[in-house]
């Protein structure tokens, strides 16, 4: 963390945003369950704040930052993300508006994960327009569950190793809906070639996942951003929905519908505690592996452990600023897998509880550090948050 400090201290504002960037999107890649929505999500968050960060910087200039970041969670363990981003030259006559961004980055971690790739955020016509491209490959080691409603439910406490190396693209193009509009709308097309290794042979509650398989998703996206603060929000609201189809016809190997949808709700019950909220729902509909499938975005397992064509959840959180610059939260989670959305509703729920600490980075931004644990049932995970969980 020695090397963290110092940068933070040379490059100010800029260093949150390589922050974000080092942390929230290795670990949305490795959620190979929700590919869709989590990388893009978290693009998107880690670009939108360069763009703020750019606010006290030279507009005819552009900015390398090279930061080593730790990582850990439950998922792929504990390792380290390297990452080298460059923030455009101011290009938009409004200020305002966020500058371009590139970056690049490899993560390595000690369960023997890695991932490197690049990517390109743009803002055009004074943010009229947004585009984001993602390139990148990697090796994942994780564990198998069994999917959702009885199939490999044995598995839940003996889960089976298994290593997923993947190809992956990510295309997307927003137009702002009306001048002034808090509305987005635009399309989005995730590509990923992934082969699976299991590494125990002949067991009947494995997929079959013999030859490398490529899903090809394109869709309609659509946003909305109310949001009082990118950083630490105490009002307003975030909506998201994207609906896909896997097809034949723009390579991919299998034939599916897939909706995932979210909406977040902030509210300032004090002066100094926010309660925030959010509802997700994604729902898969035809031929799809498993590791594309619906699961639960929840704190206290690893992501994967619950899996089907369907998930629910409801998220709560008080967060509370104990001083101007550290604050604890307190969180509840409930969800949900099944077949359909109705089946999971029928299902016993999986809840999870939990809290943190928060470390305001910067005097003068909101962008907090902290950790987190998570309780849910006999299991239990430790998280290092960068920013809010949503």
């Amino acid at each position: 963390m020695a090397i963290l400090n110092c940068t933070l201290k040379k490059a100010g504002h800029l260093c949150s945003t390589i922050i974000i960037l080092a942390l929230l999107l290795p670990v949305s890649i490795v959620a190979q369950a929700d590919i869709d929505k989590n990388l893009i999500e978290n693009m998107s968050k880690a670009t939108e704040l360069t763009g703020m960060s750019r606010k006290d910087q030279s507009a005819d200039k552009g900015s390398w930052l090279p930061v080593p970041i730790p990582v850990a969670n439950p998922t792929v363990g504990s390792g380290l993300f390297a990452a080298l981003l460059y923030m455009h030259p101011q290009k938009n006559t409004d200020s305002t508006t966020p500058t371009a961004t590139s970056g690049i980055g490899a993560l390595f971690t000690d369960s023997k994960s890695w991932f490197t790739g690049v990517f390109h955020d743009d803002y055009l016509k004074n943010d009229q327009f947004r585009y984001k491209v993602l390139a990148g490959t990697g090796q994942f080691n994780l564990d198998y569950y069994g999917i959702g409603d009885g199939e490999g439910e044995d598995l839940e406490d003996n889960p089976i190793g298994y290593s997923i190396e993947s190809d992956l693209i990510a295309l997307q193009l927003l137009s702002r809906i009306g001048i002034s509009s808090n509305w987005y709308m635009g399309a989005r097309h995730l590509w990923n070639s992934s082969g699976v290794t299991f590494t125990v042979d002949d067991e009947p509650v494995l997929p079959d996942v013999s030859d490398r398989l490529a899903t090809s998703s394109l869709g309609l996206l659509v946003n909305y951003d109310s949001k009082n603060d990118n950083y630490y929000p105490t009002s307003g609201q975030y909506f998201e929905a994207f609906a896909s189809k896997d097809s034949e016809k723009w390579g991919s190997d299998f034939e599916y519908n897939k909706i995932t949808s979210y909406y977040n709700y902030y509210w300032s019950a004090t002066q100094k505690a926010t309660i925030a909220m959010r509802a997700y729902l994604s729902v898969l509909d035809g031929d799809a592996p498993f590791y594309m499938l619906p699961t639960l975005k929840m704190r206290g397992f690893p992501n994967g452990q619950y899996r089907n064509k369907s998930a629910i959840s409801g998220h709560l959180e008080w967060r509370h600023k104990v001083h101007p610059r550290w604050s604890t939260i307190l969180f509840t989670e409930v969800g949900s897998v099944g077949r359909t959305v109705s089946a999971a509703f029928d299902k016993s729920a999986i809840t999870s509880v939990g809290g943190g600490v928060r470390w305001q980075v910067l005097e003068a931004e909101t962008l907090n550090l902290g950790l987190d644990v998570g309780f849910s049932g006999g299991d239990s995970a430790i998280y290092i948050q960068v920013g809010e969980r949503y």
